[in-house]
């Protein structure tokens, strides 16, 4: 699961990276962060990297889709 919270007033555009110090040659091709509280989901770079824009006071919720996955909502 990834949550992203912006406690600002101002609204934020952020990087990050949905991999693992510990599994570093783990492929996300294909993969996407499902947004769990709306419709807007992210594409993952095969590194895991994504971008995400969060408006003032924004959240979002998300989980790790690999290809293949069984969507549970």
């Amino acid at each position: 699961m990834v949550a992203a919270h912006n406690f600002g007033a101002e609204p934020v555009s952020m990087t990050a990276s949905a991999s693992s110090p510990d599994d570093p040659d783990r492929s996300f091709a294909g993969a996407f962060l499902l947004d769990l509280l709306g419709d807007a989901n992210v594409p993952l770079r095969d590194d895991g990297g994504f971008e995400l824009e969060l408006d003032r006071y924004g959240h979002r919720w998300f989980r790790i889709q690999h290809p293949g996955d069984r969507v549970v909502i």
